[in-house]
């Protein structure tokens, strides 16, 4: 069972690594793309070098700045080790491997 200070360590890395993969795939990356689903426009950033890939979902044309990003999605060596979801604002960690990654990225 996680303790409360393991959960706020993990929570703490995690956004630390959020903030690193974003500043990566919006300072480096390159636009990939529009989608629409269910009526409404995406659009995909994607940063690819490897051993990383970073894809950044996000709304066409957001009404607000909270709801400008919707997924991010990073991959180390072909393996997705971290998937982040907004909603509103609010994020929530879908997956999250550590790994040697966190060092690399």
């Amino acid at each position: 069972m996680v303790n409360q200070e393991e959960r706020q360590q993990r929570q703490t890395r995690v956004a630390a690594l959020r903030g690193r993969a974003l500043q990566i795939v919006l300072g480096r990356g390159r636009w990939d793309g529009n989608y629409d689903r269910d009526g409404t426009t995406y659009i995909t950033w994607k940063f690819d070098k490897e051993p990383f890939k970073i894809l950044l979902h996000g709304l066409r044309h957001p009404t607000f700045e909270e709801e400008r990003f919707t997924e991010l999605e990073v991959r180390f060596e072909g393996r997705r080790v971290l998937r982040i979801k907004w909603d509103g604002g609010r994020s929530r960690v879908v997956d999250y491997r550590s790994g040697d990654w966190e060092q690399r990225i």
